[in-house]
């Protein structure tokens, strides 16, 4: 099993996902349904064979609100923003965004590492 990341393209006025860069959906579900049905490679790396669906820990980009730029870097910036956990719930959030270059795959993996390691906390 392995991880691959969905990343957004704008195109025009529309906002495209996409795994490979070739291949784009309007949907995260669009693309991911995409390499499944038509069993379209995965880097070199094989096809999709079972889409895995979102755990309650990953967060969708409507649930996050940026609002203050805390700093930046040659990977990417920390934002103070806010996250939606329910409808009625609402709370402050240090929030990292990257800046997705082939160039830094080995600083994704650390990230990732730390996202792994903080979803086992309760946040509050």
């Amino acid at each position: 099993m392995k991880d691959y990341p969905i990343h957004t393209v704008q195109i025009g006025n529309t906002r495209m996902f996409t795994i490979d860069g070739v291949n784009k959906a309007t949907t995260v579900v669009g693309i991911v349904q995409k390499h499944y049905q038509e069993k379209i490679s995965l880097q070199d790396d094989g096809v999709l064979l079972k889409p895995i669906p979102k755990q309650p820990w990953e967060l969708s980009k409507d649930k996050i609100q940026l609002k203050t730029k805390l700093g930046e870097g040659a990977f990417g910036e920390v934002w103070k923003g806010t996250l939606r956990q329910s409808p009625t719930k609402t709370v402050e959030a240090a929030i990292k965004v990257t800046k997705l270059k082939e160039d830094n795959k080995k600083y994704m993996q650390e990230m990732y590492k730390e996202a792994r390691l903080m979803r086992q906390y309760q946040h509050m």
